[in-house]
């Protein structure tokens, strides 16, 4: 049997030996060629991409998740609407200067400080303007949220920016207010305050908001020195410097990432590589064509939707200015899913409102708000709408 083997093997290297390897070789030299120019190309396709995307593809996404706020301590009241039973909401702690600031940490080697502003509030804990704690009477109320309280960009409704003739105001602008908590702020206003009429400065996301926001979390989160939601705030009193407060936000995103998945490199890679926003661009884009229901903001739109008629019946010519958020803007910019709801749900009721067009370079260099070139857009759009469209 062994002897039977011995032979086989004998016959079967006789063979290989008449075998000639070259084509073997040439076809392996040609493939890695072919492999080597197609690395080559796909290296200088992503380098055009990039090159393009720095130019004409300017970044219009958000980064909510590596965004760390900072506010003044006590700068939060909860107020009571006079209803059975009363309504909790929120403003501002009255007559106080407040600071408020927000940086951004891609990865601990990528932060900054985005923004930071301050503001004095008057008596109603809102934003101070022209009209005085002893007026009984206001030509308009502007209502809004975080696009007209000035985050960002910095205050561009107050008293100090407003013009000595210009009409008395009251600046209602809140951080993450819905219509139907500006609903609640204006029934509180007009318990003793007689309004001449009303301005909204609304973007789509005020459609979709929970309707019992009252920033009780918020409290909860400066007592215990850390958020892990992306829409809280951090005490700023002890951190006076840029450098404390990165230093406080880079802890932050230490524990966030326990939290969040892939926050860090993932996030620094979206931000600098057009490649890779590309992808998820059209990733979202195919997700949204076969899974385009939005379910769970339903009941929030509805309820949004029933303020905004209360607050037209109330006031049958107020005005709205519909603002873009970023994600609509730029290049790769388009009107979204819940701008399109709002649109159709005002051209059904017959409501009137008019857009006030910003574009991408009119945004922070990565926060989801207007920058001071923006704001004055935004301001030139609510003097249109005060003065020529009356």
């Amino acid at each position: 049997m062994i002897q039977l083997f011995v032979c086989m093997f004998k016959k079967i290297l006789s063979r290989i030996k008449n075998i000639s390897i070259k084509p073997v070789i040439d076809f392996g030299k040609c493939l890695t060629k072919k492999i080597i120019l197609t690395i080559k190309i796909l290296l200088v396709a992503f380098f055009l991409i990039e090159v393009f995307g720095f130019f004409f593809l300017k970044n219009n996404s958000y980064y909510w998740e590596n965004r760390f706020q900072f506010i003044s301590n006590n700068s939060f009241r909860i107020t009571l609407l006079n209803t059975d039973p009363p309504t909790q909401f929120w403003t501002y702690v009255p007559n106080k200067e407040i600071e408020t600031s927000a940086a951004y940490v891609l990865h601990k080697n990528i932060s900054w400080v985005e923004y930071r502003s301050s503001f004095k509030t008057n008596h109603l804990g809102l934003i101070e303007t022209n009209f005085n704690k002893d007026d009984s009477e206001v030509d308009y109320l502007i209502l809004g949220d975080s696009f007209l309280e000035g985050q960002g960009g910095g205050p561009w409704l107050s008293k100090k920016s407003l013009p000595k003739d210009y009409p008395t105001i009251i600046n209602a602008g809140l951080q993450g207010a819905s219509i139907v908590s500006m609903h609640i702020l204006e029934s509180y206003i007009s318990e003793t305050i007689k309004i001449n009429d009303v301005v909204l400065v609304l973007i789509s996301n005020d459609f979709k908001r929970f309707v019992d926001l009252n920033f009780l979390p918020v409290e909860e989160c400066i007592e215990n020195s850390f958020c892990n939601t992306v829409n809280d705030w951090e005490p700023i009193e002890d951190l006076k410097s840029e450098e404390e407060l990165l230093t406080s936000s880079k802890k932050g995103l230490k524990k966030r990432q326990h939290l969040i998945k892939n926050l860090g490199y993932n996030t620094a890679l979206h931000f600098f590589s057009t490649t890779y926003r590309l992808y998820f661009y059209y990733k979202n884009i195919v997700e949204h064509h076969y899974n385009p229901g939005r379910q769970g903001e339903v009941d929030y739109f509805k309820d949004n939707f029933a303020a905004l008629l209360k607050l037209h019946e109330k006031y049958p010519n107020m005005k709205i200015i519909l603002i873009p958020q970023r994600d609509e803007v730029g290049m790769l910019g388009k009107i979204n899913h819940d701008t399109r709801n709002v649109i159709n749900f005002m051209d059904k009721e017959n409501i009137n409102y008019n857009f006030c067009e910003l574009t991408l370079s009119d945004y922070m260099l990565i926060d989801g708000h207007p920058n001071e070139d923006g704001y004055k857009k935004i301001y030139n759009c609510l003097n249109q709408e005060i003065f020529i469209n009356k």
